[in-house]
């Protein structure tokens, strides 16, 4: 708005009430051509105000200027989800045979087929901690699913329960088993079988989850048989 403009507002010296009077003649002129001429198309308005037209014409230039950058900024806050691949690998500790060499003793990495997980935001495990979603890797321990930019946990899903039903289920003894001390239990329930990070740019993850010689994927279950050769 011209300077001049923005003292017709208030009330001031003579010259300034001169000017508030100038502009209250000025806005009933408008409104006779509003009644007048609807359309603001209309050649005889555009005659009679010279500079609306332009400034309503910028100001939706800039409106629309405006609206392109704050939707770019909204795409950059929340970028689409990525589609990525995973591959779920078991890793398996030595556990006795013949003569181990230092490359047996390190234990060997396998595919992990057919088996469920569930992803959850995070690094630390909890049953309040809502399910991203539930997967099945395929025949050669594979699935692939769509992920926002985030740090992911992986579990099984017999740890998406409290904790007493998850040790109730996981500390029951059997032949040549038995539960070692339920802080155990606890830390395990708690640790993630995997972690992994997604990036802009991520398009694949590998995890690797570590079993035992006797009690699968159980940490706190401890083999009372004989001694093995």
């Amino acid at each position: 708005m011209p300077k001049a403009l923005t003292f017709w507002f208030f009330w001031g010296k003579p010259k300034e009430q001169t000017n508030k009077i100038k502009f209250f003649s000025w806005f009933s002129h408008i409104r006779e051509i509003c009644h007048t001429h609807a359309n603001l198309t209309n050649k005889s308005l555009r005659s009679k105000l010279p500079n609306l037209v332009p400034a309503m014409n910028l100001f939706g230039i800039s409106l629309g200027l405006m609206t392109v950058v704050t939707c770019l900024s909204v795409k950059q806050m929340h970028p689409a989800p990525r589609w990525v691949t995973f591959t779920i690998n078991e890793h398996r500790p030595y556990c006795g045979g013949a003569a181990p060499s230092k490359e047996m003793e390190k234990g060997f990495i396998t595919i992990l087929p057919d088996q469920d997980f569930i992803i959850k935001k995070g690094v630390v495990n909890d049953d309040k901690v809502p399910v991203i979603v539930e997967v099945t890797a395929d025949s050669i321990g594979r699935f692939s699913i769509a992920l926002d930019t985030g740090r992911y946990l992986l579990i099984f899903p017999e740890k998406h329960a409290t904790f007493e039903d998850f040790y109730q289920t996981q500390s029951k003894e059997r032949p040549m088993l038995q539960p070692g001390p339920r802080d155990c239990f606890l830390a395990w329930w708690q640790r993630p079988d995997a972690t992994f990070y997604i990036s802009d740019t991520t398009s694949h993850v590998e995890c690797t989850i570590r079993s035992t010689c006797d009690a699968g994927f159980n940490p706190c279950m401890y083999y009372t048989g004989p001694k093995r050769p």
